[in-house]
């Protein structure tokens, strides 16, 4: 990671963190030890709705958290904008 600025945890006790600097939302699974990049391609970026998570670009994202849809919400702060990802 480079430059976490949030975490939350999600229904499944997994962690979330936006990575700003990285321009990436990760995931880490505590059971297994495991970290995934769940969102955002590491490269600055707006990416446009409808676009697949990981391929998704976002610009120096400042917060993440679970709704009680299921869905993850992203705070993309030099884009200006909340993402819902499914």
């Amino acid at each position: 990671m480079n430059g976490p600025k949030h975490i939350s945890v999600d229904g499944a006790d997994d962690v979330l963190i936006a990575d700003a600097e990285s321009n990436t939302v990760r995931k880490y699974c505590p059971k297994d030890g495991r970290m995934l990049r769940i969102c955002g391609t590491g490269k600055k970026g707006a990416g446009a709705s409808g676009s697949v998570a990981e391929q998704f670009e976002v610009s120096r994202p400042h917060g993440v958290m679970q709704g009680p849809d299921g869905a993850l919400y992203v705070t993309d702060s030099y884009n200006h904008r909340i993402v819902r990802i499914q």
